[in-house]
């Protein structure tokens, strides 16, 4: 059965959302797609439309390889408005050489990252041969990478278009991670403008900036961060320091936090909704479709990202919070989405279709292994977070093959994906219960 208020493609594979942006009255939302099977495979840019960030339009393909920079794939970017005109930012790739067996694929893993534009008048037609070149591949890997160079992250301020990649560069032997800052004045031409290199990783993907409460705000994805049980790739986020006419990061990895307790969100990004709130969406990693579905790949609910006391803090988009207003029973879950309001004091405990959450002093536990494939492998079953406040207020949207907690207003959120969910719902010395569903 599909999510109800989480967005999923029609059909086939879907992992980052791209290009977000509130433009002429619609919340669009682009994400990687590979419209052929349920893997990944040949990136392109699938594209839905808004009004209330709840009911989504599925409109046409919006960008597909159509030239030899982009013929093997259309990767994750960005998007922008400006004299009303809506324009892409995007990586193209083109392998090395091809997998004979299948052409998705690289034979060797190696291939040639460019970054490409487009411009649509509209916001709805994508001439996907008016596409230009803006800043090639890198030849020298001191600088930065020919392959894993991507993810441009564009913004326009009164100083002009600012652009963060994604990439990593060789030192003394070793690939370093690191974020390129690029400059232009009319959206085309652009001019390398300073780095940041992040000590102790070897890849930044998905880099996305931008300022909250007075502060500059850092998302990025590290790929080979995990260890242990946590997946191998993780979204971070924190409070950093950035002056964007110099291009100027002050950040390292000590002042980024997992943007998630449950460790199953990546490629995070970043739009202003028409109150100028920054609204965070992210991938939510399947190890498998939901049973009988055509479909993999979700997003989480739109977040609202704010600062508080140095940290990030998320909410709930009021668009999707406020419309759960009709009064229902928590087992209700198995027939729609619904919204829990708790409070769990000492040894509390709540158990929703077989996903467990608990609290043990400061510490809320959570544990969805009767709920998850038992031969998923690097992906976090159990969680432990500590608690900041005597109180422990939770804020639980339960969907069809998604669970997310908000902590205390969103201090921290625990997001996982469960399977096969049973009717029951339990809960001892929990307080103030409430449910609602959608009107």
């Amino acid at each position: 059965m599909r999510p109800e208020i989480h967005f999923t493609p029609v059909r086939n594979w879907m992992n980052d959302p791209v290009g977000l942006i509130y433009y002429e009255g619609n919340y669009h939302l682009f994400y990687q797609y590979f419209p052929y099977e349920k893997r990944w495979g040949t990136m392109h840019w699938g594209h839905a439309v808004s009004k209330d960030l709840v009911s989504w339009q599925h409109l046409p393909i919006a960008l597909y390889p159509s030239r030899q920079e982009d013929c093997n794939g259309c990767f994750s970017g960005s998007a922008a408005e400006d004299g009303g005109k809506m324009y892409l930012f995007y990586t193209g790739v083109r392998y090395d050489k091809m997998n004979r067996e299948n052409i998705h694929e690289s034979e060797n893993g190696l291939f040639t990252s460019c970054q490409i534009g487009l411009v649509s008048q509209d916001g709805f037609t994508f001439d996907n041969h008016q596409k230009k070149l803006l800043i090639g591949a890198f030849t020298d890997p001191k600088l930065g990478s020919r392959v894993h160079t991507r993810d441009p992250k564009v913004w326009k301020d009164s100083n002009g278009w600012h652009m963060a990649l994604g990439s990593q560069c060789e030192q003394q032997g070793k690939q370093v991670g690191q974020i390129l800052f690029y400059q232009s004045m009319d959206g085309e031409t652009w001019s390398f403008q300073n780095s940041c290199q992040m000590s102790g990783e070897v890849m930044v993907e998905c880099p996305d900036l931008f300022q909250a409460d007075g502060r500059w705000v850092l998302m990025a994805s590290f790929m080979g961060r995990g260890t242990g049980e946590q997946p191998e790739h993780i979204s971070y986020g924190g409070v950093v320091e950035f002056d964007a006419a110099s291009g100027e990061l002050q950040a390292d990895s000590s002042m980024l936090f997992p943007l998630d307790a449950g460790m199953d969100l990546y490629a995070a990004q970043s739009m202003k909704d028409e109150k100028g709130r920054n609204v965070m969406l992210a991938w939510v990693r399947m190890p498998q479709a939901l049973d009988g579905e055509p479909w993999i790949g979700m997003y989480t609910l739109p977040r609202v990202v704010s600062v508080s006391n140095g940290r990030l803090n998320y909410a709930v988009h009021p668009l999707v919070r406020d419309r759960f207003t009709i009064a229902c029973r928590p087992e209700q879950f198995v027939q729609e989405a619904v919204r829990i309001e708790a409070e769990l004091e000492e040894n509390g405990y709540i158990e929703i279709g077989g996903y467990q959450i608990q609290r043990k002093g400061m510490l809320l536990l959570t544990d969805r292994t009767k709920v998850f494939p038992i031969d998923a492998v690097r992906w976090l079953r159990k969680t432990q977070t500590q608690l900041t406040d005597e109180r422990c207020l939770l804020d639980i949207y339960v969907d069809h093959g998604i669970i997310e907690i908000f902590v205390n207003g969103g201090e921290v959120v625990i997001t996982q994906a469960v399977y096969e969910m049973n009717h029951s719902f339990c809960c001892e010395h929990a307080s103030k219960l409430c449910c609602w569903k959608m009107q």
